[in-house]
């Protein structure tokens, strides 16, 4: 159910962006009752810190759970940034709209700033063991799901004008991997009038962040410190997806 403020799986799933004013029971199960069965990969993405005080103290390698979109730059630090405001003693008022209203006073105040400008020169990126040159970019995105950033549809976008297709699958194990060069960016992605710059596709991805990068993982953000992180397929979940 669309009970977020994105609602990214949601969307992909057929269930709506939002919730309904009005839960109509008989609906919802009618609904329930004609959706089908899919799959849904999972994703682990496997976080190892590089760098301890003490040459022989090691910490173990924290797993999380990824179901929709991974992501490192921009997008990432608007988000954080939108949580410490959320757990602020000063947030009172809590809606959507609101909410939104926050990102995108975030997202603004990044096209003038530039915090993750060179994200690209902070990290490694290895895609199924070969190492990626990367562009000048401000964000990476991994996505499981074709919904990123509240129903922004990257690899649809992505194929516009294209002759190669990116085909994206929620059952596949692979990732799709794409850039946004500026928070300006990320804004013309979500109003559909821009590309964003393909990196390729993965089922075995390395990361090694050399310098603090901010990250999210299906909209819960973090600062990450010097870390070697691999993200691979673990497993699939059952999903009901409804066809409209």
């Amino acid at each position: 159910m669309p009970l977020g403020t994105g609602n990214d799986l949601s969307r992909v799933m057929g269930w709506g962006s939002q919730p309904p004013h009005i839960l109509d029971p008989i609906a919802l199960l009618r609904n329930i009752k004609n959706a089908r069965s899919v799959n849904l990969d999972r994703f682990d993405l496997q976080i190892e810190k590089l760098y301890y005080r003490l040459p022989i103290q090691r910490h173990p390698i924290k797993t999380i759970h990824i179901y929709n979109y991974y992501s490192i730059g921009v997008d990432a630090l608007v988000t954080y940034n939108f949580h410490k405001t959320r757990e602020s003693r000063f947030y009172v008022l809590s809606c959507r709209i609101f909410n939104k209203l926050i990102y995108f006073g975030f997202g603004t105040q990044q096209i003038v700033q530039r915090d993750c400008e060179g994200i690209e020169q902070k990290l490694d990126l290895y895609l199924d063991g070969h190492i990626v040159e990367l562009p000048e970019l401000q964000s990476i995105i991994f996505l499981n799901i074709d919904s990123w950033g509240a129903g922004c549809k990257l690899c649809e976008l992505s194929n516009s004008d294209a002759k190669n297709k990116m085909e994206n699958s929620t059952s596949d194990g692979m990732l799709e991997v794409f850039g946004l060069v500026s928070s300006f960016h990320m804004a013309q992605l979500q109003c559909g009038i821009s590309k964003p710059v393909r990196i390729g596709q993965a089922k075995q991805i390395r990361i090694v962040v050399k310098s603090t990068c901010p990250m999210q993982s299906d909209g819960e953000p973090w600062m990450q410190t010097p870390a070697d992180i691999r993200l691979q397929s673990r497993s699939q979940v059952r999903m009901l997806k409804l066809e409209i």
